[in-house]
């Protein structure tokens, strides 16, 4: 499974400069690279799966192989049901 995540800027940021040459910066392939290495999440730019150590790359949902098996998280479905999945987890987990 994937959840996507974004990088954003909120309106009426006081430093809007500095706040987008962070964003330029983590969103370089080497830099997603190395986030990659070290939290093995999938570098959303795809350029950056060719700077990722060899014996990383198996690990990350991102990779071509794992990629084809995932879904994306339904954000809708889980904002609506969520608590009741909880409570049936829980009975679930405690029995």
């Amino acid at each position: 499974m994937h959840e996507l995540d974004y990088w954003v800027i909120p309106k009426g940021c006081p430093n809007v400069d500095a706040a987008t040459a962070f964003i330029a910066f983590a969103s370089r392939p080497d830099r997603m690279a190395e986030q990659a290495t070290l939290t093995a999440y999938g570098p959303a730019n795809k350029r950056a799966i060719e700077f990722v150590d060899q014996s990383v790359l198996p690990h990350l949902p991102t990779n071509p192989d794992n990629w084809s098996r995932s879904f994306v998280i339904e954000s809708d479905w889980w904002a609506a049901n969520e608590q009741k999945v909880q409570e049936r987890w829980l009975l679930w987990k405690n029995k």
